[in-house]
């Protein structure tokens, strides 16, 4: 980790943050990636290393085969077909991209199959064979960029290390809001990029990762995350009247079976909050 961060106007680092809505560019960072509106967590796989095996045979098949439109459409084809066979999507109405896949040669970063940048594709854009095209795929920001703050955006994005991580949180608008919304209640100001030290980073990595590594879970839960407009209100255990945390506890799909759950939950996201806040 560094605690080095980017001035909030960023143009120096990516010519696409002049694209993009929020002054900061979240879809691709020099170390990750996000593939969060492909719906690449919309699958049921039973762990992070099941998620991994499953977007690695994809894309080492997809490497074999020949760039014409027939056998990128009969690729498309058989994968939805493996992805189906898994079972059931968390969220069946949202798209599951069977080009979602792993850019770069040492597959750690995911990204678009069908994309001229992607390895073997010569430089030609296929994108245009995709569900909903390339325009479409190109035109999406997700609510993180218009909901939450440049500063916090710069936080978030230096403090997770991992595609995978990343992905799941930066799509959490309401968490990361409600994350640092306690840290500035409990500091008593607001906090900048350029406060949080390497020690504090990784306390801030730690607190990020409830959301998939939420550690009172009494039952699993799949961990992704349906975030687009649409979005129908889903039941929750808790009132969000009955706590501050509440959007960290939606976040990571927590569930209670009394009051003390509820207070135990609460008590492990604060002193992870004061820890933080201690080590500024």
């Amino acid at each position: 980790m560094s605690s080095v961060f980017c001035d909030i106007n960023e143009e120096h680092a990516s010519e696409n943050v002049k694209k993009v809505p929020g002054a900061v560019y979240l879809c691709q960072t020099e170390y990750m990636t996000c593939g969060a509106c492909c719906g690449i967590y919309n699958f049921n796989y039973t762990s992070r290393q099941n998620f991994f095996d499953r977007i690695l045979d994809r894309t080492l098949k997809f490497e074999k085969i020949k760039r014409t439109m027939d056998a990128i459409l009969e690729f498309g084809d058989a994968e939805t077909k493996r992805i189906e066979s898994l079972g059931d999507k968390p969220f069946p109405d949202f798209h599951h991209c069977p080009f979602a896949g792993f850019m770069d040669t040492l597959h750690y970063k995911p990204g678009c199959l069908l994309h001229p940048m992607s390895e073997k594709n010569n430089g030609v854009d296929f994108r245009g064979l995709s569900y909903y095209g390339g325009l479409a795929c190109a035109s999406y920001f997700c609510p993180t960029y218009y909901n939450v703050s440049p500063e916090r955006k710069l936080m978030v994005r230096n403090a997770v290390e991992d595609s995978y991580t990343y992905g799941l949180v930066i799509t959490e608008d309401e968490m990361i809001n409600n994350i640092f919304d306690l840290i500035e209640k409990k500091r008593g100001k607001k906090i900048f990029p350029h406060e949080v030290n390497d020690e504090s980073l990784i306390m801030l990595e730690k607190i990020l990762k409830l959301k998939i590594e939420w550690p009172l879970r009494s039952c699993n839960r799949h961990p992704a995350n349906y975030f687009f407009g649409d979005a129908e209100t889903i039941r929750n255990d808790l009132d969000p009247e009955q706590s501050e945390v509440f959007n960290v506890l939606k976040a990571v799909k927590a569930s209670f079976s009394d009051k003390k759950d509820i207070l135990d939950a609460e008590k492990l996201i604060n002193k992870s909050i004061n820890d933080f806040v201690d080590l500024l």
